[in-house]
């Protein structure tokens, strides 16, 4: 049996051989996929140049291709009607930086607890031995650039921006990196280029200012010079916030964009472009002012629009247009802030007739524009109405280069390049789920259906500041925006009798809900995964199993449930009771950073060539596990991300198959995550019968 991988928790594909009588029924399915398979190879047999136009913040309604009228957008509008409109996708979460980790990883991002926006102070939050979308484009020998908004972090904890900022882009599969660092709303308002700040100068330093303003940040309504939640400001650093200027970003950037695509000329390559248009503050050349009829809002999206049109208009003028892919869609949906709501008095509706906005589970907060464009392949003018995730890029784009994916890797995406890039109208993707900014609110679209554990949207205010700003209706609040008395505790909507979610029939249907609600628990468990092998260390005989305390003490370094900090939006993801821990639970419920120290393993000889465990808390320099080999050289480090959640690490370990390993949990710190939680270790390996150390 040949089985063809589409996702961990997808449907698989069997290819089987059938003895006795077959059916037509069974003829007529073999056909067709037979028929998918050979469609499969022949894509993959060429190797288009690759565009991904990654915009901020742009909701379902923000185009006139998608039914806007107070805004024009000629340039994108162009490219549906030469390529193909989806009408059912989806960003990986609500919110704008998981959603770039799901995209780059094809992973959903609340595995690793991953919610809100990173800033300034935050580490680089993808894992550096994590297989990442720019990664299979390099395996496949293409050139590869990300231009534009990163916002996912630098350095192994907290970026010096004064100094390397790695790891980063370059990092992660990226062989060239420009652009806006964090989010054009929030500190430091530079550009980086590679591993530098552009124009940084040594007499001129950054200095971290707590509680005090950028003294050379320009000031537009919506952006934050002052310092952010932490107190953390910047001051210093002139010369490299005068190239920063708010009005110029985004021409800045598709120049930059443009002139990297020029130079590629010996090989295939992959752009990721990920503008700051339309993420707030709201700040378009003033080529663009009063274009259009929506405000400064309207006036930006136009301003996107250009950008796409000169990336286009570049691959036209270079011969490239009918060999490249080019791919548009946005991180989230659109976000009722200051520049959203004046749009919305002027009537532009940024997310259409769906229900909520950025940071929400409901439909508006994550279904978004997805146009893909790739001439002689992708049919001009079509549409799909398929279930599709920007998740299911990484396996779709994977198989279009004819590059393998391991079960670990883009372990949330299903290979949907048929749909994308072939002539499949149906789906391969029957659900899916859908991540707000609360945690607690995290829902699933099976089919038509939409489950949501709790009330409200799960985004900033739970929805009821946004109904009752929009006028839009919910059957479980007032026309005050308040949860009436009697309003369920979950939710359930059918997008088929009802896209707008205006009525919930949860009570009408409690079968389906109790059914989705049993599935998503599955889908959030972490015990969906395979041991690597025969080695293990699960702690569950409440004992050491061998490992040490080699320096400190720790009160109870294999600890129970009780240990583990109350976060009901992030739960752990443990196996079993027990777990390696340097907490300090002083007997009770509720835990602090305050014990430091070093635990060793056990010896053990690596038969395979990996490892894979669970771990929680911090990861910096002074909150790291290491692996290190029998002479003491370390050859690997990784830890938590810098929150409650447990997470799972796969460390490709090739080079030590057959040599002698052992692991160290180095907890220094007593604050800022400054500890360790550890579970579920497994490899194909053996522990040494005489552990020499």
């Amino acid at each position: 049996m040949e089985i063809q991988r589409l996702g961990r928790n997808d449907r698989m594909i069997h290819v089987c051989s059938i003895v006795g009588v077959c059916t037509s029924a069974v003829f007529r399915g073999a056909a067709v996929l037979l028929a998918l398979i050979a469609a499969t190879r022949a894509i993959a047999a060429e190797r288009p140049n690759v565009v991904l136009i990654y915009a901020d913040d742009l909701g379902y309604g923000d185009l006139s291709c998608y039914g806007a009228t107070k805004v024009q957008t000629p340039n994108i509008d162009r490219l549906a009607k030469s390529g193909r409109l989806f009408a059912d996708a989806h960003s990986p979460s609500a919110v704008c930086t998981p959603s770039r980790y799901g995209l780059l990883t094809g992973e959903y991002p609340w595995r690793i607890g991953s919610r809100s926006p990173v800033f300034a102070q935050h580490g680089l939050i993808v894992d550096p031995n994590k297989t990442t979308l720019a990664d299979i484009f390099q395996k496949a020998g293409y050139s590869t650039a990300c231009i534009g908004k990163w916002h996912l972090g630098f350095g192994d904890s907290h970026p010096d921006w004064n100094a390397e900022l790695k790891p980063g882009p370059l990092e992660m599969g990226f062989d060239y990196y420009y652009g806006v660092p964090v989010v054009n709303s929030h500190p430091p308002f530079v550009y980086v280029e590679n591993h530098r700040v552009v124009g940084w100068d040594s007499d001129d330093p950054f200095i971290y200012a707590h509680n005090k303003p950028n003294p050379h940040s320009q000031p537009f309504p919506e952006k934050n010079t002052q310092p952010m939640r932490s107190g953390l400001g910047f001051s210093g650093g002139k010369a490299a916030h005068a190239l920063y200027r708010d009005e110029h970003v985004a021409t800045r950037l598709t120049e930059k964009a443009i002139k990297w695509m020029e130079t590629q000329q010996d090989k295939p390559f992959f752009l990721y472009l990920a503008t700051t248009n339309i993420h707030h503050p709201f700040t378009p050349h003033p080529r663009f002012h009063g274009t259009s009829q929506a405000g400064l809002y309207g006036d930006f999206i136009h301003e996107l629009d250009w950008t796409v049109g000169e990336v286009t208009k570049t691959l036209e003028k270079m011969g490239l247009a009918d060999d490249t892919l080019v791919i548009f869609t946005s991180d989230n949906g659109g976000m009722l802030n200051g520049g959203g709501t004046q749009a919305w008095e002027r009537g532009h509706r940024l997310n259409g007739e769906l229900q909520g906005f950025k940071f929400g589970v409901w439909e508006g907060g994550h279904r978004v524009p997805f146009i893909v464009r790739w001439p002689k392949h992708v049919a001009a003018g079509s549409r799909s109405d398929a279930l599709l995730s920007s998740l299911d890029l990484m396996a779709s784009l994977a198989t279009l280069l004819d590059v393998k994916l391991q079960s670990n890797e883009a372990r949330d995406s299903i290979d949907q390049s048929p749909v994308l890039f072939g002539e499949r109208t149906e789906t391969l993707r029957r659900e899916l789920m859908l991540q707000p900014h609360q945690l607690s609110h995290l829902g699933l679209r099976s089919d038509d259906w939409v489950y949501i554990p709790a009330r409200g949207s799960g985004g900033f205010g739970n929805g009821q500041g946004s109904l009752k700003k929009s006028g839009n209706v919910n059957s479980d609040f007032t026309a005050e925006g308040e949860f009436k008395p009697d309003a369920p505790t979950a939710q359930l909507y059918n997008l088929q009798d009802d896209p707008r979610q205006q009525r919930n029939v949860i009570g009408k249907h409690p079968e389906v809900a109790r059914k989705l609600s049993a599935r998503l628990e599955e889908l959030k468990s972490p015990a969906a995964f395979e041991p690597l092998g025969d080695l293990r260390f699960d702690f569950e005989s409440g004992d050491l199993q061998g490992w040490r305390v080699i320096d400190g003490e720790f009160e109870k370094p294999v600890d129970s449930s009780a240990s583990l900090p109350r976060h009901p939006d992030r739960p752990f993801g443990r196996q079993g009771q027990f777990h390696l821990s340097t907490l300090a639970t002083k007997g009770r419920p509720g835990a602090s950073d305050q014990q430091t120290g070093t635990i060793e393993s056990p010896r053990f000889r690596l038969k395979g060539d990996k490892i894979a465990f669970l771990i929680g808390g911090g990861f910096r320099d002074d909150v790291h596990l290491a692996v290190f080999d029998a002479d003491g050289n370390e050859i690997a480090r990784t830890g938590g991300d810098n929150g409650p959640r447990m997470v799972r690490r796969v460390i490709e370990l090739p080079q030590q198959t057959g040599q002698i390993l052992y692991l160290r949990l180095v907890d220094q710190a007593k604050a800022g995550w400054g500890h360790l939680v550890f579970d579920d270790f497994s490899a194909d390996g053996e522990l040494l019968v005489e552990d020499q150390r």
